[in-house]
């Protein structure tokens, strides 16, 4: 089946509400997956890209959903480095074999649909063969983009990823290097797309566990709300042992079912698996989920968890939380979300937020800017 990106895209926009953005607009990848487990998937013959730009953000119709939720996929995977995912392409087959000799690739257990979201430079944009490099310190970020990697190179220290971008490197390939990967990284997911055990038909709603080997290391567990009458996925959370800790990597519970009691549902779930597994508990948030909207909801569940945010330190999440006195919510960057096509480098980029503000590329997670140091930033632009 050839899926359609645009569903599983418009899905992400209408969810995140950023269609008043324009059609340039992108999504986060989190969000991405959490339609991908949530709602579904469907062919491109069924819901083609190839249509008006009035129709293409339409309103998703009732039976394109329907036929969306035998295409759900098992779970997702929160990869955080090159190491992770060369663990992840290793164990893959060989996608280029494949799409060189026609060959379909296979919707199972066998792979993990690996894909990263990137902040990137003209140096991006123009790479010749699709050979990208680490940019001079003082290239402008012109923006993200998400893309999928295909395979990679241990010899010389590069994934292999395809670009949807027009007329971009060698016949839509590129070479990402290891080292570009771990710099300009923004998020990355790896997703189990084998069929998951949901069991539709009479009865009320029930939280489903399971748990399966982690590719990298230890078990993830995971826990769905599930409302089988209806065959929908209401609330998921995925658990992963590392470090001594039990790591939320997910936590999400679809708009229409929320403050009906589910999220304290789920939480009710990992307190006890913390207990059973005697280990403590610390949660990491998506840049999608660290908008000030959102902040009531995620400190009540934080909360009930006994957790308080703090800095994230690293690249591809906004906020950590961890056992501790509550605290304000500290200001962090936030990255434009992936878009496609590129914003021109001559654009100029709105100032009526933080997302942005900083053109030049360094590491904004190395120390914590003040309120006063962000209205320098602000009053310099």
């Amino acid at each position: 089946m050839s899926v359609s990106v645009r569903y599983n895209y418009v899905r992400s926009r209408h969810l995140e509400e950023s269609l008043r953005r324009g059609s340039r607009y992108g999504t986060w990848m989190t969000t991405y997956c959490r339609t991908q487990f949530g709602w579904g998937q469907v062919s491109e013959r069924d819901y083609p890209e190839n249509v008006e730009g009035k129709i293409f953000f339409a309103p998703i119709p009732s039976e394109i959903d329907a036929k969306a939720k035998a295409g759900r996929v098992h779970h997702y995977l929160r990869v955080r480095g090159s190491k992770d995912a060369r663990k992840i392409a290793r164990g893959n087959p060989d996608f280029l074999k494949m799409i060189r000799e026609g060959e379909p690739i296979p919707r199972d257990a066998r792979h993990l649909e690996l894909k990263v979201a990137v902040e990137y430079t003209q140096q991006f944009v123009d790479a010749p063969f699709g050979r990208i490099e680490i940019p001079d310190p003082s290239e402008p970020i012109l923006g993200s983009h998400s893309v999928p990697i295909m395979g990679l190179s241990e010899a010389n220290r590069f994934f292999v990823i395809a670009n949807s971008w027009p007329n971009w490197g060698y016949h839509s390939l590129g070479d990402m290097p290891f080292a570009f990967f771990d710099r300009f990284m923004i998020e990355s997911w790896a997703v189990d797309e084998s069929k998951p055990d949901l069991k539709p038909g009479p009865g009320g709603i029930t939280v489903n566990s399971w748990e399966v080997p982690n590719p990298l290391g230890d078990r993830l567990f995971g826990f769905e709300v599930y409302d089988p009458s209806q065959d929908e996925r209401i609330a998921w959370s995925f658990i992963v042992q590392r470090e001594g800790l039990l790591d939320i990597e997910e936590f999400f519970v679809k708009p229409q079912f929320r403050r009906c009691g589910f999220g304290v549902m789920l939480a009710g779930k990992i307190l006890e698996l913390a207990e059973v597994q005697n280990r403590r508990i610390r949660a990491w948030i998506p840049y999608v989920d660290a908008s000030e909207a959102n902040r009531a909801g995620l400190t009540a569940i934080l909360e009930k968890l006994g957790l308080s945010v703090r800095r994230s330190g690293v690249r591809w999440a906004a906020y950590k939380a961890v056992s501790g006195n509550p605290v304000a919510f500290p200001l962090v960057r936030i990255p434009d979300p992936p878009a496609d096509p590129p914003r021109p480098a001559d654009e100029e980029v709105p100032l009526g937020s933080l997302r942005g503000l900083i053109t030049k590329y360094e590491d904004p997670f190395s120390a914590a800017l003040s309120p006063d140091e962000w209205e320098a930033i602000l009053d310099s632009n």
